[in-house]
């Protein structure tokens, strides 16, 4: 199945489109992502927009004869405040089912360029929203640790 590569921060940057090149792809992968890249366009707390996954539909992610076009995201869940109800609508339009990989941990800190831990928090409720748009849109939430049931 043809794959690509996107990262999210508060936009959706394409780093590959869809191929069969596994070759591309880890490529693609081991140099092209990276944390903040892109970096989001404003500072604060959360740099996440969950709502840029609606760009899949509108940025011609998948081709117009893509029959399945499935997005799983790697990602804790923490986002800005969206209007699910204009997510949910693109991305039935444009037919993408969401499936996540919910990276995360109550644990998780955050430290700045010289060490110093910054004020982040996780948040526990990343999970909740997570399964909600999974279940508006189709797909589905696995943890970091269920990745057999996630290729399944």
């Amino acid at each position: 199945m043809p794959t690509g590569v996107a990262s999210l921060t508060d936009r959706l940057l394409p780093h590959l489109f869809p191929t069969l090149s596994a070759t591309a792809f880890t490529a693609t992968v081991d140099r092209a992502v990276e944390i903040e890249r892109p970096p989001p366009e404003r500072r604060s707390n959360r740099a996440t927009a969950l709502a840029a996954l609606g760009d899949l539909d509108r940025q011609n992610f998948f081709g117009s004869r893509a029959r399945i076009r499935l997005a799983v995201v790697f990602t804790d869940g923490e986002s800005v405040p969206f209007n699910l109800g204009e997510l949910r609508s693109l991305l039935l339009r444009g037919r993408v089912a969401l499936y996540f990989v919910h990276v995360w941990h109550p644990e998780d800190r955050v430290y700045g360029p010289r060490g110093e831990r910054e004020s982040y928090r996780p948040d526990r409720g990343s999970r909740d929203i997570l399964e909600r748009l999974a279940r508006e849109v189709g797909g589905g939430v696995f943890g970091e640790r269920e990745l057999p049931a996630a290729l399944a």
